[in-house]
């Protein structure tokens, strides 16, 4: 990582630049996999909202959430490198659930208490 930012870092939106010299190919790391790998190009199964699946009470029922996004991010990723594909939602880092502590009720996303008029 400190290489790539050293080299100029991500372009406008990714991917990570190419290091030739070391055999690695280019990265993107915008993949968000909040309810799947439904972003991405192509097919992939879409599952309900992390607050949809909490309501379940079932630990076994996101784990085979999880297991089952993995397996469909590792499965697209690994033709999306081979055909040289390099667009957002195409890497293997997934970013979920997301908690934005920074919401709250009364104030509204992002913004100082006070700002937003009550």
């Amino acid at each position: 990582m400190v290489l790539q930012v050293a080299r100029g870092g991500a372009l406008a939106n990714g991917p990570a630049p190419p290091i030739p010299r070391l055999g690695i190919a280019p990265y993107n790391w915008n993949t968000e996999c909040l309810r799947g790998d439904a972003e991405a190009p192509g097919w992939a199964t879409a599952f309900p909202q992390a607050l949809g699946l909490a309501a379940a009470f079932s630990p076994e029922l996101v784990y085979r959430v999880a297991n089952a996004t993995a397996t469909e991010v590792r499965a697209k990723h690994n033709h999306f490198a081979a055909t040289g594909r390099y667009d957002d939602h195409t890497g293997l880092s997934c970013f979920s659930p997301v908690l934005n502590i920074m919401r709250h009720p009364l104030w509204g996303r992002n913004q100082v208490p006070g700002w937003a008029g009550g």
